[in-house]
């Protein structure tokens, strides 16, 4: 959904006014240097509901997340590995609210996924929170490098991973 065009192109411009005038919250316009692009949108903003997209290789945790969010009224979707996120964030109909993202895992670290994510998303700002047992301050560090907005410790604190989700979703409103 590429609207070509040049810049004197009045037809395009209006689609593109069209597009960000209109009551469209389904659909974000990104500029690039072919033209306008129109990109997915949020989730609560098709829905009105929240998702997360919680990616870890660990059943476990993944129940975990499921069992901490869902009551609160979050939609979770899960991905067990990086590559299975990435693919989810291509096919899904709308973007997740908040991702939920494992380091250490098989086909691909979450510091990875992080900067794939923020390379192919990046006229969006999805709140990437990365979740791992790797507590130490260069771990943080190269997590928020990666282009992630938070970094909780394994294990972690049922409300403070709550009131972290919560925050991330506050702050885009």
């Amino acid at each position: 959904e590429v609207a070509e065009g040049g810049r004197g192109d009045s037809r395009m411009n209006n689609e593109a006014r069209d597009l960000t005038g209109g009551s469209n919250a389904d659909s974000l316009l990104a500029i690039t240097r072919s033209g306008f692009k129109v990109m997915k949108g949020f989730h609560r903003e098709k829905h009105g509901d929240c998702m997360v997209l919680s990616v870890d290789d660990d059943p476990i945790n993944q129940m975990v997340v499921e069992n901490l969010l869902s009551p609160e009224g979050y939609k979770v979707e899960q991905a067990l590995s990086g590559s299975e996120a990435l693919e989810f964030l291509h096919k899904a109909s709308s973007l997740p609210d908040v991702i939920l993202l494992d380091i250490m895992m098989p086909d691909m670290s979450g510091y990875e996924v992080c900067q794939e994510i923020r390379r192919r998303y990046s006229s969006v700002s999805i709140p990437i929170i990365m979740v791992s047992a790797k507590g130490h301050p260069e771990h943080v560090m190269r997590g928020l490098e990666a282009g992630s907005v938070d970094y909780v410790k394994k294990p972690f604190h049922r409300q403070e991973l709550l009131s972290r989700v919560r925050a991330q979703i506050r702050n885009r409103e």
